[in-house]
């Protein structure tokens, strides 16, 4: 299924290598959403089986896919590990996937330099949050900061689309599978720099605070991400 021209510009061309050939291994980290600050549009048996195939390790929280009624079952039969204590899966993955926001227990858990993909409100950033991810040097992306062709966030876009739930989730599935792809089998410089979804989703770089909106809201500095992933001398 391809996704219309209002959600499909910013979803990178399939990767002309064999993605399964790379000879390094990387595990994702998927935990279940908690808050008000949540997406209907999950990641589902569907995408965990693309990444398995992909030579991908995928560690998933129990309870997942309950809000979509999906069985944590479906998660174990295309590959998934499945775990109670989301300690087990922060300590092991390279990359960490999350619905909603993280909550601050979550952010406590992270290991140096990890890197985090979520759904965020910053209305709901409290300053202990940004301290974790500042002094833990992570990199951070809230993915609904994609912005689409008509201005608007592309999973917003999805989220309020007269469309039924399951062409919403393929189309997602369209939108976040090679996000999360190209952020595995890169380094996170490069992933920047050659997705534009990623690109714009990217809050903090290495505990650098990149987003003006939430430096503005707690008066903090922050740097622009092009300045810190390109070099312009």
């Amino acid at each position: 299924m391809k996704m219309s021209d209002s959600f499909f510009e910013l979803n990178p061309e399939e990767e002309s290598l064999d993605l399964a050939s790379k000879s390094h291994f990387r595990v994702l980290g998927i935990l279940k959403s908690s808050g008000s600050s949540s997406s209907d549009l999950i990641i589902t048996p569907d995408i965990v089986k693309k990444l398995v195939d992909n030579h991908i390790k995928v560690l998933v929280q129990r309870g997942v896919g309950e809000n979509r009624n999906i069985k944590d079952m479906a998660y174990a039969d295309v590959g998934a590990e499945l775990y109670d204590d989301p300690l087990i899966i922060v300590s092991s993955s390279s990359i960490l996937f999350k619905s909603s926001q993280f909550n601050s227990f979550e952010l406590l858990l992270l290991k140096k330099e990890q890197t985090i993909v979520s759904y965020e409100n910053f209305n709901d950033f409290i300053l202990p949050d940004i301290q974790s991810l500042f002094e833990k040097r992570i990199n951070a992306l809230s993915y609904n900061l994609a912005i689409g062709k008509n201005g608007k966030s592309i999973v917003k876009s999805l989220e309020d689309s007269t469309l039924n739930a399951a062409t919403k989730q393929a189309l997602f599935s369209d939108f976040i599978t090679p996000f999360l792809t190209s952020l595995i089998f890169n380094p996170f410089r490069y992933a920047v720099q050659t997705n534009l979804a990623i690109l714009q989703s990217v809050y903090f770089y290495q505990g650098i605070l990149t987003n003006k909106e939430l430096a503005e809201r707690f008066q903090l500095p922050w740097k622009d991400i092009l300045l810190l992933c390109w070099n312009w001398n």
